[in-house]
């Protein structure tokens, strides 16, 4: 059996960095689907793939909820013309949000493995062959774990000293 292989330290993303990150990619997503969807709905299933400006995208997402029945209202009159009606623009949101999802898949996962939120799994057995992944158990980063008394057993004293400054105390028991 070999031995277990030796993980260099690379750099780690906090992962409070790594979920503002995504939800900032989610928000900046937003209006990117918003307009894959018109530009997917008019060219599969209406009268040709409506031009708009991305400052258009805005007010056009923010009508959307009170045109849910007919999303094709939420959209300039030039570009609502060549929309489909609901049933093609729902199926188009549904082509549009699987485009970006395998787009944004592999991207996630490696965000997820830079941040040592998964790392690979152990060997399995005898035949080497490995788990694909597994979740990290945080008391496996020792630089994470909580100090325990014998780590702490050159700091304690039983009584204040010179030259020592004493933070707290506790009653023994």
């Amino acid at each position: 059996m070999r031995p277990a292989p030796v993980r260099k330290p690379g750099p780690r993303i906090d992962p409070v960095q790594l979920a503002v990150a995504l939800v900032g990619i989610c928000c900046a997503l937003v209006p990117l689907l918003g307009g894959l969807t018109a530009w997917i709905a008019g060219a599969l299933f209406g009268r040709g793939a409506p031009t708009v400006r991305l400052v258009e995208l805005g007010p056009v997402l923010s009508r959307l909820p009170q045109h849910l029945d007919d999303p094709r209202l939420a959209w300039p009159a030039s570009s609502a013309r060549l929309l489909p009606g609901p049933v093609g623009y729902y199926a188009a949101l549904v082509l549009a949000a699987g485009v970006l999802l395998l787009l944004a898949a592999p991207l996630a996962w490696g965000a997820l493995l830079a941040s040592g939120l998964l790392e690979p799994g152990p060997t399995d057995g005898p035949d080497e062959r490995r788990r694909p992944f597994r979740r990290r158990d945080q008391s496996e980063r020792p630089s994470d774990a909580l100090a325990t008394r014998r780590d702490l057993a050159d700091l304690l004293v039983d009584a204040p000293q010179p030259g020592r400054v004493v933070l707290g105390s506790a009653l023994a028991s």
